[in-house]
């Protein structure tokens, strides 16, 4: 069997967009370019792994924001407690609910559609003993949230 040289002739291959046409073994084959199965599973898993990424940094987030609102509802809350431990006990009077005042009300503005209350009432009918109730209402999420806090205050001390 005689050698067959065969011969490339470059005006036989041509190159569009679309296919590329090239000799193998002798017959011209057409290659098409493309991903191949691989390419695309690992291209996938890498969506699918940043998508994961981002959807737990974002309940976090969301988690950690209303815990911070929560723990400035709370401030504001004790605050006014304390004010109200710290006045002469003829100075508390009874009715509410009222607005508090400064210096507790300062991060109230903190509290998207934030309000602080305050409550003051005789504890069972006894005129020695006060129950103070503080309120503090906002907006998280399209969903109303609050914090209630109560004190007793006797007139003698604690």
């Amino acid at each position: 069997m005689p050698n067959v040289s065969r011969t490339f002739d470059k005006k036989h291959l041509t190159l569009d967009k679309k296919n590329i046409k090239s000799i193998v073994n002798g017959k011209w084959s057409i290659v098409r370019p493309g991903f191949t199965l691989i390419e695309i599973l690992l291209a996938l898993f890498i969506i699918i792994a940043i998508l994961a990424i981002f959807f737990a940094a974002s309940s976090t987030y969301v988690s950690s924001r209303g815990t911070n609102l929560q723990g400035i509802a709370a401030k504001i809350a004790s605050c006014e407690i304390e004010q109200l431990r710290k006045a002469a006990f003829a100075s508390i009077v009874n009715g509410g609910p009222t607005n508090i005042g400064a210096p507790c009300n300062q991060d109230v503005t903190k509290l998207p559609s934030g309000q602080a209350t305050r409550t003051i009432s005789d504890y069972s009918g006894n005129t020695e003993i006060k129950l103070a109730t503080i309120l503090v209402t906002w907006v998280d999420n399209s969903a109303n949230k609050n914090i209630k806090m109560e004190t007793l205050l006797y007139e003698f001390g604690l």
